[in-house]
């Protein structure tokens, strides 16, 4: 209590400078790329964000095909849709596809699919079944995407409760620590 009070100006100007920064990264969009990027150090959140940006433009590109769009126009959608290693494997993709590649190469060529799903797709090309591919391809990443959840809510969930319990306990020692010394002052 004693340190906090005789540092309250600088603590103050400190708090309110980060809350000001704050709220322009959150009014320039900053704040969520940041925490993307700071997600995507963690190991297990990198394999999380990964599939859910494979699953999210995969299922636009089979909702948009399945709707009488192109190929080209469906990878454009999915590719502005998503941002980081996925947006930057979509573009390749889109790139192979217009210069007159298969799709089934573009996507083994870019990475964006393994070769199951390469296997997959080759196959939907000569049935005519594309969309309804990348819809199970979609699915199949949802699924991966619920366990590898589970998995981060198993390694960081008591990680996260031992921070907020510390952080509970240091403001209740704050708290609580002037009183103990007013009433060791009055004994």
């Amino acid at each position: 209590g004693t340190w906090v009070g005789s540092r309250l100006p600088e603590l103050a100007g400190g708090t309110a400078a980060l809350l000001v920064a704050l709220g322009v990264a959150i009014r320039a969009g900053g704040a969520a790329r940041l925490l993307r990027a700071a997600a995507g150090r963690l190991p297990v959140a990198r394999d999380v964000l990964l599939l859910g940006d494979r699953a999210q433009a995969l299922r636009i590109c089979a909702a948009l095909l399945g709707g009488g769009a192109t190929l080209t126009e469906a990878l454009s959608v999915a590719r502005d849709a998503t941002s980081g290693r996925t947006g930057e494997r979509l573009s390749a993709v889109l790139a192979d596809v217009s210069t007159g590649q298969r799709p089934s190469t573009a996507f083994s060529r870019s990475a964006l699919v393994g070769p199951t799903a390469v296997q997959l797709l080759t196959a939907a090309e000569r049935t005519g079944g594309l969309p309804e591919c990348l819809e199970r391809l979609a699915q199949q990443d949802e699924q991966r995407l619920g366990r590898s959840l589970e998995r981060m809510t198993t390694v960081y969930g008591p990680i996260v409760l031992l921070a907020i319990a510390l952080v509970v306990g240091g403001v209740v020692v704050s708290l609580y620590w002037p009183l103990l010394q007013l009433f060791e002052s009055v004994r």
